[in-house]
């Protein structure tokens, strides 16, 4: 597909409860997130963060990302690590966007699961219990 082409950005969110029980924020970005409209998605999630909780950028109907939309989206996750009490995450991701964030080593930053920030070993912490914490999970390591 011609970078020309597709739908503009755009996205709805919902409000839910994940299998735990605990509030979970939907975004549902559908489109193209380009370059030109990296501030809008900025501004829908930097609310969300400060609020905490569960975040999830659902990508199913995502066209195209950009490297200004990555760097949104990495921006984003960073804000939400340096927060605390806030696990953002992305889900549905398509064929293209995975390969776009495992061919830059950013797949693992966006994964809902727990590591080791010293050998990468997967934590065994319920979301719970993540949730609770005061620290930003990612900062967890194995003892």
């Amino acid at each position: 597909m011609s970078a020309a082409l597709g739908a503009p950005f755009h996205y709805e969110i919902e409000e839910t409860r994940d299998e735990n029980d605990f509030k979970l924020t939907v975004v549902k970005c559908r489109g193209r997130l380009l370059g030109k409209n990296t501030t809008e998605i900025r501004e829908v999630v930097q609310p969300l963060i400060l609020r905490g909780g569960r975040i999830a950028l659902d990508f199913a109907e995502l066209e195209y990302l950009d490297s200004s939309g990555l760097g949104a989206i990495v921006g984003l996750k960073v804000s939400a690590m340096g927060r605390g009490h806030c696990v953002l995450e992305l889900n549905n991701l398509t064929p293209r966007v995975k390969q776009l964030l495992t061919i830059t080593n950013l797949l693992q930053l966006f994964s809902a699961t727990p590591r080791c920030r010293i050998c990468g070993q997967e934590l065994n912490v319920p979301l719970r219990n993540l949730l609770k914490l005061a620290l930003p999970w990612e900062l967890l390591r194995c003892l």
